[in-house]
């Protein structure tokens, strides 16, 4: 930290203005979608039943979030694959409420699976369980 004419250039001395990490930037409108990018995941999906089987991260800001789960990024069909479009058989929700698509882009809502807040879903034995292909966060975080 600084001083010019006796004052801080530190933004910790600015009202109303609190430094955040990307991670929790994330949480907040206006930030970026994450994989695995945080040790405080929003969303965790798992491929099999019981919270089991292989994991994904995610955290989102609202109204924004995963157009395609299969791809390495998250966003697009050119990154690769990362094995989880239409593999998910657990969620897992920390933080805000969330609506998951049968397709990619945020197409064709999943019964029973839109404007779901905290706790653990498990698909097993339900038509959702492997048709999830896009993830989206609908509410501001609390």
């Amino acid at each position: 930290m600084s001083k010019t004419q006796n004052q801080s250039n530190s933004l910790d001395n600015i009202k109303f203005v609190r430094d955040i990490k990307p991670e929790t930037a994330a949480s907040y409108s206006g930030g970026a979608a994450f994989i695995n990018a945080s040790s405080s995941p929003d969303v965790t999906v798992y491929k099999d039943t019981n919270s089991q089987g292989d994991s994904l991260s995610l955290n989102a800001s609202s109204y924004d979030g995963f157009r395609f789960i299969g791809g390495n990024n998250g966003q697009d069909y050119s990154s690769g694959t990362n094995g989880f479009n239409d593999e998910i058989t657990t969620i897992s929700i920390t933080r805000g409420d969330w609506t998951f698509y049968e397709d990619a882009n945020f197409t064709n809502p999943i019964d029973g699976l839109t404007n779901i807040g905290p706790g653990t879903y498990d698909l097993a034995g339900l038509a959702s369980n492997d048709q999830i292909s896009s993830i989206q966060r609908v509410n501001p975080p609390g």
